[in-house]
């Protein structure tokens, strides 16, 4: 199956943990009970700090032997999340 874009709401869940319990990836929980796995790039990282967080993302969507999988090209925050402000856009 190609890559599609959709656009994603839910809520961010860490996925997998170093050998001290700390996140390392996340996957976005949507509404429709569907994990998309999130790409652990420069945007895939920044979700690290909205764990539990509202968010609503565009991505590339891939579908694996493990699931479905985002590319990041858009993050909206619905909450505050670390040091990022709510509702910002960040775009390519």
């Amino acid at each position: 199956m190609g890559d599609s874009i959709v656009r994603i709401k839910g809520v961010v869940i860490p996925v997998d943990w170093d050998d001290e319990g700390k996140a390392i990836a996340v996957a976005i929980s949507a509404w429709d009970e569907t994990d998309y796995r999130i790409n652990m790039d420069a945007k895939g990282e920044s979700l690290l700090q909205c764990i539990h967080k509202e968010v609503e993302v565009e991505g590339n969507v891939q579908e694996n032997g493990k699931g479905k999988t985002v590319s990041l090209i858009e993050i909206k925050l619905r909450e505050t999340c670390g040091r990022q402000t709510t509702r910002q856009s960040d775009p390519v």
